[in-house]
């Protein structure tokens, strides 16, 4: 990779939300205090780690199957239990994918619980993402975000 490439010397820590669709992914550029945050598909997901593999300290994946026990007993009814349930053990599944990704790749990763809700609203809101990132002195993002943009900006920073 030549010196004008810009990853060149970079030190890359990569967070992971898996889900589905598109995964929150988001880089953070140490050197550089800079955080970059997108949605990516399964494939794309690919593509980017190959791209940026010699640069990449770690990758962290949120691994929800970390989690010792789950249920949905609070849901409304069991319909919507049941659909929970399948979208979070589908989520696990990308998850696990990704794992099975870096290793296939030879990419550093690390499988990471989830975090305690410990927001305002239980989710990481934009603002309070901005106001975390000023704090630990990282440029703020500009533009909109997603849930999981911002949660993937979660575990790349802490």
């Amino acid at each position: 990779m030549s010196e004008n490439h810009p990853l060149y010397g970079k030190c890359l820590i990569v967070g992971i939300d898996p889900d589905t669709d598109k995964s929150g992914v988001a880089t953070y550029y140490r050197e550089g205090r800079r955080l970059e945050i997108d949605s990516l598909s399964f494939f794309e997901l690919y593509e980017y780690l190959m791209f940026a593999k010699e640069h990449i300290k770690t990758v962290r994946i949120e691994a929800g199957y970390l989690n010792s026990k789950s249920n949905f007993h609070g849901a409304k009814n069991v319909h919507t239990a049941a659909k929970t349930g399948s979208s979070v053990g589908a989520c696990n599944m990308v998850a696990k994918m990704i794992v099975d990704l870096c290793k296939y790749i030879e990419v550093p990763y690390k499988e990471i619980k989830p975090f305690r809700k410990i927001w305002k609203k239980g989710k990481i809101s934009h603002d309070e993402l901005q106001n975390l990132l000023k704090k630990m002195g990282i440029a703020p993002i500009i533009g909109k975000t997603t849930q999981d943009k911002r949660d993937s900006a979660l575990i790349a920073i802490l």
